[in-house]
Order: C-alpha cells, then sequence, then structure tokens
C-alpha cells in the first residue's frame, strides 16, 4: 500500500472489510453488474440492491488487494455473510463510500493572536 493510503473499513458481523474505490473497482463492478458506474452513482437511491452489493463488493476485493490481504469470497459467499447483517451493512458501506477520507480527526486551523 502506497505510503499515506488509508483504507476505509466496513464492519459485517464479526468480520472487518478494508474498501477502497478504485478504477479497477468500478470497472469489475461495470462488467458484474451489467450498468455503468456513472448510471450507479446517478441514481444510487434507486439502483437495486443486488446492484450495491456488486459494488460493495468488487471495493472490499479493492481493499483487501490494497492492504495485501487474500480476498476469499465469491459474490455468493459475501452475500452470505451479510444475511444476518443487511441493514449494517448498508449502512456502514454507504458510510464508507460516502465519507471524506482524512477529514477525520483534523483540527481546525487557529487564527493567530496578532
Amino acid at each position: 500500500m502506497e505510503p499515506g493510503t488509508k483504507l476505509k473499513e466496513v464492519n459485517i458481523g464479526d468480520i472487518i472489510f478494508p474498501v477502497k474505490e478504485t478504477t479497477r473497482s468500478k470497472i469489475e463492478f461495470e462488467n458484474l453488474s451489467g450498468i455503468t458506474y456513472y448510471q450507479f452513482v446517478s441514481s444510487f437511491s434507486t439502483v437495486s440492491i443486488e446492484n450495491q452489493f456488486k459494488y460493495f463488493y468488487c471495493i472490499a476485493k479493492a481493499g483487501a488487494e490494497k492492504k495485501g490481504t487474500e480476498f476469499k469470497y465469491t459474490f455468493e459467499e459475501f452475500l452470505s455473510l451479510t444475511d444476518d447483517y443487511y441493514t449494517e451493512a448498508l449502512t456502514n458501506f454507504y458510510k464508507a463510500i460516502t465519507s471524506k477520507p482524512g477529514g477525520e480527526g483534523k483540527k481546525p486551523k487557529q487564527k493567530s493572536s496578532d
């Protein structure tokens, strides 16, 4: 992983998935879903749940690759992991893809007392 690159993490039950949006994850999503990435992001709230999970699957695979860990799940196995954590999985993945990187923990600049 490149220095300074911080992966976001998503919990599904007891499993923590590093996630990373990459060019490769977007292309893999397009191949897996049959829709373009731009169709997906422009209408996220109306995209099928299946396609939302396909995107989450692709960014979890990319996150594992960036972290240097094995991603050992097929899409069907990934879905099985979410069965008992459906709402948690959707919420956590959505938070991960919509949060701004590096925004946490930054202190506001203080004015000088000149």
